[in-house]
């Protein structure tokens, strides 16, 4: 488990880091923000499929080698992006290699290393509080690495005399270092992480297998075992429920891509012409206050069910977006910034954990990269001032977190106990989809020189879909579903690891 949680720190640090200098970065290298929403695009495109090929075979291949595959590909993408100028060439890399244009998670790591989790867990009544505190030490090290990344660049320029492109490609460089040190810490990971078959799947195989069936049911047969080859997903149940999580997520990550974080420090940086060290800082309040938040959700997960988290979360934290123009000074406006982060991400351990444990063991890397992959942000182009956006972004961020633990939490839950990579796999596989398909309209609305409406959109796009996705998830699942929490609630799940930092 230390393992696990101290690869999840050196990965979102990076990526924290990146966030930050990536849009610039490219800018400086002559890139317009069409060209950059473009490349972003099939950055995102080859993480689908990557992710897909990773997380579909982790369980049978094995995770711990997957692991290492991955953190292989994000050391060539950071070498790649860091001495390259060709255009076509970065989107080479970006396709084949694992860079985060997001600031957030990319690639097969989230999911194969929560369907590890999972495997060490003899009470699932934790897994909501494990899933709660890794997403918290994700925020702080995206924080941390927002932070490093504005300060440094910020002393290489004004204190060396550094160029601004030399400055942004030492943040390529520690990413790629940071590769390098993931493979090292995955290599060291013990055999414990890896799953087998259940007795009831195996059970289904071998039945599947009778001479005595016809053509047609061979026909379906051989159908049922290339769905399960590829998907890993072998329950009706299982497939139904990540189905319905895939056409929700995609909503909600569409609306996500018009508000990634590099998107969103460059649109301050135009905005009110904020320094590369002002950035850093606010990022690290955002995702720290997004960190804090994540803990505080197992409580509310064990006593009104994932799905009623994940609900009741994500709309204030929207609606503290749309009140964000309307702020009139500074200290209300990040007074309201900072609610809404305190509460946005609390539906993630929810819906990992609700995916995780709604899977069978050997199936959970599988299921969470696939449903992965598939409002604050309305208002805040409206703010007047660079303190008043500033502070309703930071008030967003205040709550924007706290429906993650809940949705990882309704995710795990939903499907049996070796389906849960494969569950995992499939709703991170989807959320990358709709995360791909706005980039490049973002890169089309930044170009509007003039900061009209235009400029202003995609806050607007991203946060109305994020909430016509809140209200669909509600009205999606009947009242048993909402109120789900099965391990969770009965056992009143308490706020630490407690026994299972084994050092796996």
């Amino acid at each position: 488990m230390i393992l696990l949680f101290t690869a999840r720190f050196v990965r979102l640090f990076s990526y924290g880091m990146l966030s930050v200098a990536l849009v610039l970065y490219l800018t400086v290298k002559g890139f317009d923000q069409w060209h950059i929403g473009t490349l972003f695009t099939a950055i995102l495109i080859g993480d689908i499929i990557i992710t897909l090929l990773l997380t579909t075979t982790a369980d049978a291949l094995g995770r711990r080698n997957i692991l290492v595959i991955g953190s292989i590909l994000k050391l060539f993408a950071g070498i790649m992006f860091a001495f390259v100028d060709q255009y076509l060439l970065l989107a080479l890399a970006g396709i084949v290699g694992i860079i985060s244009p997001t600031g957030g998670e990319i690639g097969p790591f989230l999911s194969i290393e929560q369907a590890c989790m999972t495997e060490t867990v003899k009470d699932k009544a934790q897994i909501a509080a494990i899933y709660g505190w890794y997403n918290f030490f994700g925020y702080v090290s995206t924080a941390l690495g927002a932070l490093s990344s504005g300060y440094f660049i910020s002393k290489l320029t004004e204190n060396y005399q550094f160029h601004a492109a030399t400055a942004y490609q030492s943040i390529l460089i520690a990413y790629a270092i940071f590769g390098a040190v993931k493979t090292v810490i995955y290599l060291c990971l013990s055999r414990q992480i890896e799953t087998t078959l259940s007795s009831d799947s195996e059970s289904i195989i071998l039945a599947t297998d009778s001479s005595s069936q016809g053509a047609a049911k061979k026909l379906s047969t051989h159908i049922f075992h290339w769905f399960n080859e590829k998907f890993g997903l072998r329950r009706p149940t299982s497939r139904r429920t990540v189905a319905k999580l895939c056409c929700l997520f995609i909503i909600d990550a569409i609306g996500g891509g018009f508000v990634m974080q590099s998107m969103i420090i460059y649109w301050f940086h135009e905005r009110f012409q904020m320094n590369i060290e002002m950035l850093g800082l606010m990022m690290m309040g955002a995702n720290l206050i997004s960190g804090f938040s994540a803990i505080f959700v197992t409580p509310l997960v064990g006593r009104i069910g994932a799905i009623n988290t994940m609900v009741i979360t994500h709309i204030p934290s929207n609606i503290f977006l749309i009140l964000i123009p309307f702020m009139r000074t500074k200290t209300s406006a990040v007074a309201m910034l900072l609610l809404r982060f305190s509460i946005s991400q609390m539906d993630v351990p929810a819906r990992q954990t609700f995916v995780a444990i709604s899977v069978d063991n050997n199936e959970r890397s599988a299921a969470g990269g696939i449903t992965n992959l598939i409002a604050f942000l309305i208002l805040i182009p409206f703010m007047r001032t660079k303190t008043s956006a500033v502070a309703m972004l930071l008030l967003r961020f205040s709550i924007s977190q706290m429906d993650v633990p809940a949705r990882q939490t309704f995710v795990a839950i939903s499907v049996d106990n070796n389906e849960r990579s494969a569950a995992g796999g499939i709703t991170n596989l989807v959320r990358s989809v709709g995360l791909s398909i706005s980039p490049m309209i973002v890169g089309y609305l930044l170009q509007d020189s003039q900061k009209t409406v235009l400029f202003a959109l995609p806050f607007v796009i991203g946060g109305g879909l994020k909430l016509f996705y809140d209200i669909l998830l509600y009205v999606s699942f009947d009242v048993s579903n909402r109120n789900q929490s099965t391990y969770v609630k009965d056992a009143r799940i308490n706020h630490g690891i407690k026994k299972n930092n084994q050092n796996i």
